[in-house]
């Protein structure tokens, strides 16, 4: 789902900014942490520390992303909205997130069940937008 936005976005895009190169590049280093933590959780599912970094950078490479794609679509005024941006798709990713984070240091296997809700949530609501 995410490089199908990805893609969408930058083939919808006709002028890319060195800042969009930027936020391209820290949204990449995110997703280049992703299967060491993954690995990490899948180790050790009750470590609080591994659940928590788990969380925290599924949180920043979702962030980095949603940053990305707004500043691609600063740069071109023109081109149709690719994400949504609803008051409760906020709402449940930041809250979504930072009840995963908390969760974390109750019972840490909480942070990656929740983490999959938001994620699972949000791919429903961008289904809705677009069906």
């Amino acid at each position: 789902m995410a490089w199908y936005a990805h893609h969408n976005t930058f083939k919808q895009a006709a002028n890319i900014t060195q800042t969009a190169f930027l936020w391209n590049g820290v949204w990449l280093f995110f997703l280049t942490l992703v299967p060491f933590i993954t690995n990490w959780v899948g180790k050790s599912p009750n470590n609080q520390l591994a659940e928590l970094v788990y969380v925290i950078v599924q949180f920043a490479w979702v962030l980095t992303y949603n940053i990305l794609n707004g500043q691609v679509q600063r740069d071109n005024p023109d081109m149709p909205i690719v994400l949504p941006y609803t008051p409760g798709w906020r709402t449940m990713f930041g809250g979504g997130f930072l009840v995963a984070a908390v969760s974390t240091l109750l019972v840490p296997i909480l942070g990656l069940i929740l983490t999959g809700v938001v994620s699972i949530w949000s791919f429903i609501q961008l289904f809705k937008t677009y069906h």
